[in-house]
């Protein structure tokens, strides 16, 4: 019994049976990208072979310990083939008023420019977006020699793999020198069944900020008529030359079968600022994987995270800021309000090479767990290899506080009205922060409705 026990456990990852998942993904992999110039062709066969070396992560895997994958490596997941009509009155209503004539319309992981209103965009001399397909062969050599090709070598993130191995097109967003786009470019990313049958759809972009240059966008994740689950492989890169300014608002609303894992890797130059706010408020289970790598002196990464889970979600946030170069600063603070039986988890790691001096870190998570099932994983880090830095992180898991329950309701509130209050207060941090004022009125009018509805009373009565 022991020596059979001793050979398992010393047997190569690689050796498993491949999971349903992962069969079938590695056979859509496998069609040839047909409309892309040819050095895209090459990046797709790099994905793919290293994708042959790296095994499909399973709960063995440390940064893959809480994250429940069962449903999804059982699935059966085939490309999309068809790409079902969204009306303008569906449009519409998806489109943040500050963003009607600036929107970039994606569907089933393919843009569309016919569905895409850039009025807004086209008026402004240096903000260029480019399709992956609308590239010739040497504008594709050098966005892969430059910036793309180098990550896959090394890459041993799954999702990450797929999404270049699955690559059948993507967008290039280029802001020039000195250039500020005055309005937010939302990003509507929309997962469109047509069946019933499992799909998966690989969405890139690529987003480079010349010097000075000054962007904001939201990125809205939104499912429609899915019959059956859905896989989204999203893989976002980054780079932002000295001076630059990027803020991101990442809002996921997949439908209650969406399976999501988004992959970003950005790059900050030197006195260049990146900004990003996660909003995680649905599908079935998402993942969040963030590389943020400060290569210049003043540099200024800042991410916020706000989940709100219920049923049995699952929303897992991994961040790693890298910062390698002095004089640098970086904040994180996520929160997440958890019941029922959700999972929420925070795994955070900021890095601080040894020529890194006088960089200043902080970390902080906390979280909200509303029912005996739910629970919250949270670690937050820190990895400092220099000896003149200003670092802090923290963590806190409870429930709300109960003296603070009673100071209300004896000032005349409602228990429903003060449990609304104390939630909204927790999440409002967060909301405030964000630079789109018609998204924080969703957002709060949401939080109310979703508190109206879990605890079937009216938070306002």
């Amino acid at each position: 019994m022991n020596a059979v026990m001793t050979t398992t456990a010393n047997q190569p990852e690689t050796a498993r049976p491949k999971t349903l998942a992962e069969q079938t993904i590695a056979a859509a992999t496998v069609a040839p990208a047909s409309v892309l110039p040819q050095p895209f062709n090459r990046l797709r066969q790099a994905a793919q072979n290293r994708l042959s070396q790296v095994p499909f992560p399973t709960r063995r895997q440390e940064r893959y310990k809480y994250c429940q994958l069962d449903g999804l490596s059982n699935t059966a997941f085939e490309s999309f083939q068809v790409f079902p009509k969204i009306s303008a009155d569906q449009l519409a209503a998806l489109t943040l008023p500050e963003c009607q004539d600036a929107r970039l319309v994606f569907v089933n992981g393919r843009y569309q420019p016919q569905l895409s209103q850039t009025k807004a965009l086209t008026a402004i001399k240096g903000f260029h977006i480019t399709p992956f397909s609308g590239m010739d062969d040497a504008a594709a050599e050098a966005l892969l020699t430059q910036r793309l090709e180098a990550q896959v070598a090394g890459d041993d993130n799954w999702f990450s793999l797929a999404n270049t191995a699955l690559l059948d097109d993507g967008l290039h967003i280029r802001v020039d020198r000195d250039v500020v786009v005055d309005v937010p470019v939302q990003l509507l990313f929309v997962m469109a069944g047509a069946d019933a049958t499992p799909r998966i759809a690989a969405p890139r972009l690529v987003a480079e900020l010349g010097p000075y240059a000054r962007l904001t966008v939201m990125e809205h994740y939104v499912g429609l008529n899915n019959a059956s689950a859905t896989l989204n492989t999203m893989g976002f890169d980054v780079f932002l030359d000295d001076g630059a300014s990027m803020t991101t608002i990442l809002f996921q609303e997949d439908h209650q079968a969406g399976f999501h894992f988004n992959q970003r890797r950005v790059q900050v130059g030197r006195h260049a600022g990146f900004n990003q706010h996660t909003l995680a408020f649905s599908g079935l289970l998402s993942r969040f994987d963030n590389h943020v790598t400060v290569v210049g002196e003043q540099g200024d990464a800042r991410l916020n995270g706000l989940l709100l889970l219920n049923s049995s979600r699952q929303s897992h946030h991994h961040l790693l800021i890298d910062h390698q170069a002095g004089h640098s600063t970086s904040n994180q603070l996520y929160k997440s309000i958890v019941l029922d039986e959700a999972r929420g988890e925070f795994d955070a790691t900021v890095k601080i090479a040894k020529g890194a001096q006088q960089t200043n870190a902080a970390q902080l998570n906390k979280n909200l767990v509303l029912s005996p099932l739910a629970k919250v994983y949270t670690r937050p880090q820190l990895l400092i290899d220099a000896d003149d830095v200003k670092c802090a992180h923290g963590a806190t898991v409870g429930q709300l506080d109960e003296e603070e329950q009673f100071y209300l309701t004896s000032r005349g509130l409602s228990p429903a009205q003060a449990q609304y209050m104390l939630i909204d207060g927790f999440a409002q941090e967060l909301i405030d922060q964000l630079p789109i004022a018609s998204l924080h009125q969703r957002l709060t009018g949401e939080l109310q409705d979703w508190f109206n509805q879990r605890f079937g009373q009216q938070a306002a009565e």
